[in-house]
């Protein structure tokens, strides 16, 4: 029934003023769509640059893992290397000193006589000297060549000991770092 009745001015200016409020509204709601796009699309643009950049941060951090393995294992073989260096340089001394020894007992004694010593370390680091034997061919001439055994090494050991205290604080403290580096 509605169909069939006319249309009255008032009625059609009524839908006309509709019609023209809903376009002007479709047009505001286009433009604002139309404006949220660029920030759509900055948006996306952001979030696949901090993708890319977060990788570049775990790639980074990898690597620096691998670097800070890579300097503790370095460390790990310098002082390995200075150990070594210290035991050489403990042998070298023995070895001159023993060269040293061999060498003065080539030298010719002008008595004949040549006398045994032992050093013997008493308590509280006092040494005294024992003789051990006596070869003499000829008793009325007072020269001598002395010649001192055993005992010999213990400036060797306390050279040894000291390196070796180096080496644990050395040790100690490259640990004590890479604790600390792990930690953080």
């Amino acid at each position: 029934e509605i169909s069939t009745l006319p249309a009255s001015p008032e009625l059609l200016e009524y839908y006309r003023r509709l019609c023209e409020r809903n376009e002007s509204e479709i047009g505001e709601l286009e433009a604002k769509v139309t404006a949220c796009a660029p920030q759509h699309e900055e948006v996306h643009r952001l979030q696949w640059e901090l993708r890319k950049r977060n990788d570049e941060v775990r790639d980074l951090q990898k690597a620096l893992s691998e670097a800070h393995t890579a300097l503790w294992d370095e460390r790990e073989e310098v002082l390995r290397v200075y150990a070594e260096n210290d035991t050489l340089k403990r042998q070298e001394i023995e070895d001159r000193r023993r060269i040293q020894k061999l060498l003065d007992m080539q030298q010719p004694v002008a008595g004949g006589e040549t006398t045994y010593f032992k050093r013997d370390v008493a308590e509280g680091d006092t040494k005294r000297i024992l003789p051990l034997q006596t070869h003499s061919s000829k008793q009325s001439q007072p020269p001598c060549h002395y010649v001192y055994l055993p005992n010999e090494n213990t400036d060797h050991l306390l050279m040894e000991i000291d390196s070796l205290r180096l080496q644990l604080a050395e040790q100690e403290k490259l640990a004590r770092e890479k604790n600390a580096a792990m930690m953080h």
